[in-house]
């Protein structure tokens, strides 16, 4: 196998459609993030300069067996620039858009891929990868870190170190929906007939519209609203605005109307007496949906209206023969619910170089665990 820089500005026919059949050959619950679509608008939103760009491609012979979609970002501290770092393309800012950042590979390659990218990043001496740690994910039924990918044989420093876990709830389709229904938790069930119920009976003309290649700006901005609708509720669960930042809803304006071309997006509107009053966001990549973002209008809360959209979206998942639902990172009550599967995506550390690097990097990853007590602790103080 070898490692290569892809252009992303240059990318052609060629290279988009192989890059499409070996997101298209995942096995297992699959990723919708490693489409291109997504890696490419995330560049021209997140990093459009061309020297921040680190795409790389693995290949056995002429066949594309791996994509990594890199960018080199500033670590500040401050204002003072502490280190340079690579991540995937997601991690970070846009993170809440991007949700599950992963080096895509090839079913059957997985641990050549990742060992080819380790040994490029180690060895190379590209500028955009010089004084740099980098970040990548090893994601479910990817295997784990393995320490010999950065054995160099020279003086430098080298080290790697898990970082975090993403966590996905799993629910898997047992064929119907009426068959995954019977096998689904007493109070899940329960839920899902009372938001029926108490939607029979609000009065008024009660519809749900799916919009797929339909998918416009328009459809687009009814979702950010009641997106924003959502978060400004209070006396519930507490869901940021994850597009309050204008680039990531600049970045939603061009996507999800492409991703809704390819089938690969849908919209699920609630419309109640003719007016659109709860959304939820799916994604579609081979034999799964995730579930992503979701909005609603503050007066329609009690009548369980995301969850009644997410039951029409499970069901045409079942009739469309998928066979898994991601109800995406961030296990919790609500997500439990459904299922007790849970799929982890690793985050993992590597770096090789000077001494100052490694020493950066351990400044840099107590912080790091500084912060995430503080939040753990601020969302029970919430809670």
């Amino acid at each position: 196998m070898h490692t290569e820089v892809l252009s992303v500005a240059q990318l052609g026919d060629h290279d988009l459609a192989a890059w499409e059949r070996l997101h298209e050959s995942q096995r297992g619950p699959a990723n919708p993030f490693t489409s291109p679509e997504w890696s490419t608008t995330w560049y021209r939103h997140f990093a459009p300069d061309a020297d921040a760009q680190l795409l790389l491609a693995v290949r056995e012979g002429e066949q594309l067996v791996g994509i990594a979609p890199f960018f080199r970002g500033d670590l500040r501290v401050k204002g003072l620039l502490l280190a340079r770092r690579l991540q995937l393309a997601g991690a970070g800012q846009g993170g809440s858009l991007l949700e599950l950042p992963q080096v895509l590979c090839a079913p059957g390659c997985e641990r050549e891929v990742l060992r080819s990218v380790v040994e490029w990043l180690r060895d190379t001496d590209d500028p955009r990868a010089a004084g740099s740690w980098t970040e990548l994910t090893v994601a479910d039924g990817q295997g784990w870190f393995e320490p010999q990918w950065i054995d160099h044989g020279t003086d430098r420093s080298a080290f790697f170190r898990h970082q975090r876990a993403r966590a996905c709830v799993v629910l898997e389709l047992d064929g119907s929906w009426e068959q995954t229904l019977r096998g689904l938790k007493r109070n899940v069930k329960e839920s899902l007939r009372r938001s029926r119920n108490r939607l029979a009976r609000h009065g008024g003309e009660v519809e749900v519209r799916q919009l797929c290649e339909d998918i416009d700006v328009a459809a687009v901005d009814r979702f950010l609203g009641l997106h924003r609708a959502r978060a400004d509720l209070s006396g519930t669960a507490v869901h940021p605005d994850a597009f309050a930042d204008p680039v990531r809803r600049r970045m939603m304006r061009e996507l999800l109307p492409a991703l809704g071309r390819a089938g690969r997006a849908r919209l699920w509107e609630l419309h109640l007496g003719g007016e659109v009053v709860a959304v939820q966001l799916v994604l579609h990549a081979p034999q799964t949906l995730y579930v992503h973002s979701s909005g609603m209008r503050a007066d329609v809360w009690e009548l369980g209206a995301v969850t009644h959209l997410q039951e029409h979206a499970f069901r045409a998942a079942c009739e469309q023969g998928d066979r898994w639902v991601n109800l995406s990172p961030g296990p919790n009550l609500a997500k439990r619910r459904w299922s007790e599967r849970i799929s982890v995506h690793d985050d993992f550390a590597v770096g090789v170089g000077s001494r100052s690097l490694l020493w950066r990097y351990a400044l840099y990853a107590a912080g790091q665990a500084l912060t995430e007590v503080r939040h753990t602790d601020a969302m029970a103080r919430r809670g």
